[in-house]
Formats: structure tokens, sequence, C-alpha cells
């Protein structure tokens, strides 16, 4: 079969591309023809070396105008980048299927000639309510709307996303839930060899911005610091760095304390700080109220957790699914919580190793093979 894929941007490195780059490769796999309709030229070279998947054999279609380059931040920030690439692939012809992972349902897709599939990371914001955003988006704004029904069939990438879906869609369609992949490598039997590794390491793992709370996690480890100075600190950026003034005030708050901020390493030195953690924090959503803020999944968890590691996550969004509360791990909602659960971990006033062997297993439920073989099954059943 002939199917197109409507992705914004591959360039990003996060969950988003992981999502779409696996479910290509499936496709691939099964002999189905690729095509990607994209904003941003791909840096092919760059996404085989960091995902290790194929692209050579895929038709790359960039419909961004050469032109208008200096402006694509703000056509990214401000949807208009997903309504191109929605009209265009809605007037399509040719193609079987065409599957959306980059616009959540925000600029719906609607093809005659082929079946229609969105993958939801999360709903977008809804529409603005003030006169002046109203005026700025008014090439677009009668075209936002949550359209879920004009697709053949949309999955959620948590239960956290689908119960959101279906409170501001009333004539939404049965929503499936499949997890994003991630590829785990080691099991429960591996707890005694990863726990024979693990050091008094506090581990963090996104991209530099603040909604990732990174500042917020830096000043509790300093505050635990004056009780624990046999600990470290590591914080990884997941991608290019998005805030550069965030990424500077992190160094500055973090001078004169064992905290070290990783930009730009290998997958291979990522993976030898997940193995070397004891601890992994997680705290997107904090002191926040609106779901967009949240962590939807959680992938970075999913991926410490089969390292060994004992997540201390946030008790909201997609986290709930991931950690079950002091069975694989802790979920906290004040900083006493983070502080009390940090502090029992380190002092080993819980069973660590027999943790770390549930937090393994877990991990394994969100196995890259579940997605594919789902991937497959829901490819089976549309067409």
């Amino acid at each position: 079969m002939r199917i197109v894929f409507c992705i914004n941007s591959l360039n990003r490195f996060g969950g988003g591309q992981k999502v779409a780059l696996t479910l290509i490769d499936e496709l691939l796999r099964m002999g189905h023809e690729i095509t990607i309709y994209t904003l941003e030229q791909p840096r092919v070279s760059e996404i085989i070396k960091f995902y290790g998947i194929n692209l050579k054999n895929i038709n790359f279609v960039n419909l961004f105008p050469s032109f208008l380059k200096r402006f694509k931040e703000i056509y990214y920030r401000f949807y208009y980048g997903d309504y191109i690439l929605s009209k265009r692939l809605s007037k399509l012809k040719g193609f079987d299927i065409i599957i959306d992972t980059s616009s959540n349902g925000f600029h719906p897709i609607s093809n005659k000639e082929a079946k229609t599939f969105c993958y939801v990371h999360f709903p977008m914001s809804v529409k603005p309510t003030s006169t002046f955003w109203k005026l700025y988006l008014f090439p677009i704004y009668n075209k936002i709307g949550y359209s879920y029904e004009k697709y053949d069939k949309i999955i959620a990438n948590s239960y956290f996303t689908k119960e959101y879906i279906e409170k501001i869609a009333s004539n939404v369609k049965e929503i499936e839930v499949i997890h994003p992949p991630v590829s785990t490598k080691y099991s429960g039997k591996d707890a005694e060899k990863l726990a024979e590794e693990k050091e008094n390491s506090i581990l963090t793992v996104g991209r530099f911005a603040p909604e990732k709370k990174l500042c917020f996690l830096i000043e509790q480890f300093k505050k635990m610091h004056s009780f624990n100075k046999n600990w470290v600190m590591d914080i990884v950026g997941t991608s290019s760095i998005y805030h550069k003034g965030y990424y500077e005030k992190m160094k500055k708050i973090s001078k004169g304390y064992p905290i070290s901020i990783h930009e730009k390493i290998s997958i291979e030195k990522v993976d030898g700080l997940y193995r070397k953690a004891k601890i992994y924090w997680h705290a997107k959503g904090y002191g926040e109220t609106n779901p967009i803020m949240f962590e939807h999944f959680g992938i970075t968890t999913v991926e410490a957790m089969n390292h060994g590691c004992i997540p201390i996550v946030i008790n909201k969004g997609g986290q709930r699914e991931i950690v079950d509360h002091k069975i694989n791990g802790f979920r906290w909602d004040t900083k006493d919580e983070l502080y009390t659960y940090t502090r029992k971990v380190m002092n080993e006033e819980v069973e660590v190793e027999a943790m770390m062997k549930a937090s393994i297993e877990k991990s394994r439920e969100f196995d890259e093979s579940v997605f594919r073989r789902k991937i497959i099954t829901w490819i089976e059943e549309m067409t």
C-alpha cells in the first residue's frame, strides 16, 4: 500500500518523532511504500544515527516555502504549519492511508480516497478568546477545532490523553490507546547485575525548558545536599536547547553543587547515566492546573525504570499509568513528599533491589515490540 505521513518536523528528536519513526520502520518492514509530508527538510543522516531507522527509501515532500524559513518557529508555534499540512493532505490523491502524528487533530485531515488515522499526543489548547489573538489567527481561526470524527481512527498515547479527548469532544469515535514505543533491553533477571553498577546519583532527562521544572528540581537537590553530601545529580537534555535563558539559569543556580548538566551527549553516554542512577526524578506539571502542562505519557520515566532506576515522579498525567506507588517507585504531590520518598531510597528504608526489579518488570509493558504488534493489528483491521 501507499502510505503518507503528516509530520511537521523530524528534526526535534523527541517522543513524537520516536512514535512516527518507529511506526514508519514497521510499515517499511511490512513492504509498504512511505511518503512523508513535512515542513522542514529532515536531517536524514542525523536521524538515522540517532534512531537507527533506515530512511533512504522514503520520499520526502517539504511544504514549507524557503522564503519563509526565518518565520518557521512562528508557524510552528501558532499552528499555521499544521494547517498547511492538513489542507494539502486532505486533497491528496493516489494514497491508501494517511497517518497524522503531528497535529493532534487541531487541523483535521479529511480525505475521500484514503483511510485517515490520527495519533494524539495531547489535544492542543482551546480557541483564543482575546481580540488580539483572534485577529492574529484570523486566517485560520474558523478552521480550529477538534474534529476527530473526520478521521477513520483515533489513537491516544495514554489513557490520560484519551480521557481528556473524551471531555472536550462529545462526537469522538472510539479511541484506542497505544502507548509510545520504548526501547527496553533489561528484564527483572538483570536487577542484581544493574544494582552493582548503581551509584548515589539522581537523574532527570528532558529538554531544557521551563515546563520541565528542572530549576525546581535543582533547588530541591540543593536542599537535600546539606543532609546527603555523597549524592550527585545529573540532568540530561534530550534535544537542542529550546530556551537559552532557562538553560543559563540552570547552570547559574547549580554552581557549587555536584550537579552535572549534559548537553548534546551521545546515546551511549545517556545509557551510562541511566545505569549509574539509583533514583529518577520527574516534575513536569508541578504547580500547574492546565493538563496541557502535564507529562502526557513519560518515555524517559520508562527508560529509567528499565535501567533499574527507582522513579520518584509527580502524581499527574501519564506518569500515573507508569509508576505504581510504593511498588515500583513513588508518586508525589508536594515538595515534602518528594523529599520524604527520596530520603527513604537514599537511606535504604525501602527494599531497594526489590523495587528496582519491580521497576524493570513494569517498564517491559511499554516495550517497542508491544507498540509494533498493536500497530500491525490496527493497520490490518482498518484495511
